[in-house]
C-alpha cells in the first residue's frame, strides 16, 4: 500500500500538484504521525528538502488540539516533531495549522496558548505561514485581528465545501476569508466520494456501500 501512495505521490509531484494536506494525527491510531513519516520518506526519495526556492512542494500539515497540548511551547514541540517525521532537516515546514477550534468546547484558553505556540514558530521560521481549519468566521475574524497586532498573518483557512456542503456559515467563512486576504482551503471538495462520478442511479444503481 505504502509504494502504491507513493506511486501517486511522484505522479502529482509530476503533474503539477504539489499541494499535501495531513495532520500530525493522520495515517495511524496511535498518533504517531504515520502520514507526515511517508510524505518525509517520499520526499526525501525525490531530493526535496524543504529548503528550495522556490518550493517543489508545500506540506501543510495540521497540529491538533490535543488536552495535553495547553502552552505555546507544546505547540512549537508539536511543529518540531511534524519537522523532523517530514524530513525538514534543512529546511521549514510550509504551511502550518491548527486542526481545531479549543474555543468552540470551552477551552479558549487552550486556544490562546495554541495560537501563540504558532506565532513563535512562525517568527522563528519553524514555519513559513500559519493557517486554520474548522474555525467559523467569528473565530476568523477575532483572531485575524489578534494575530496582526503582533504582525503575524494568516495565510490559509480550512472548511468543508463541496456542492453538497454549502451552508450559509460556510458561505461566510468564505466571505470573510475573502475580505481579509486569507486563502480558503477547501476540504473533502468531492463530498467523501459522492462526486466522484463513481456512483450512479443508471442502470440499476451503484451506490456507496
Amino acid at each position: 500500500m505504502d509504494d502504491e501512495l507513493e506511486t501517486v505521490f511522484n505522479y502529482c509531484l509530476d503533474n503539477g500538484i504539489n499541494l499535501f494536506d495531513t495532520g500530525d494525527s493522520y495515517g495511524t491510531g496511535k498518533l504517531e504521525g504515520r502520514a507526515e513519516l511517508l510524505l518525509g520518506e517520499y520526499s526525501t526519495r525525490r531530493g526535496i528538502t524543504g529548503a528550495e526556492t522556490p518550493n517543489e512542494i508545500c506540506v501543510a500539515t495540521k497540529l491538533a488540539g490535543y488536552p495535553w497540548r495547553l502552552t505555546p511551547n507544546s505547540m512549537v514541540k508539536a511543529i518540531e516533531g511534524s519537522v523532523g517525521r517530514l524530513n525538514r532537516t534543512t529546511g521549514s515546514l510550509e504551511l502550518g495549522q491548527m486542526h481545531w477550534s479549543p474555543a468552540s468546547y470551552g477551552f479558549g484558553f487552550q486556544e490562546e496558548a495554541l495560537l501563540e505556540g504558532l506565532a513563535q514558530a512562525y517568527d522563528s521560521g519553524l514555519i513559513k505561514a500559519i493557517g486554520l481549519s474548522n474555525f467559523g468566521p467569528k473565530s476568523l475574524r477575532k483572531i485575524h485581528a489578534k494575530l496582526a497586532e503582533r504582525g503575524v498573518p494568516i495565510a490559509t483557512v480550512q472548511a468543508q465545501f463541496s456542492l453538497l456542503s454549502y451552508l450559509p456559515y460556510q458561505q461566510e467563512t468564505k466571505e470573510v476569508a475573502d475580505e481579509l486576504g486569507i486563502t480558503l482551503i477547501s476540504y473533502s471538495p468531492l463530498c467523501l466520494g459522492l462526486l466522484s462520478g463513481k456512483y450512479s442511479t443508471e442502470g440499476g444503481g451503484i451506490y456507496p456501500s
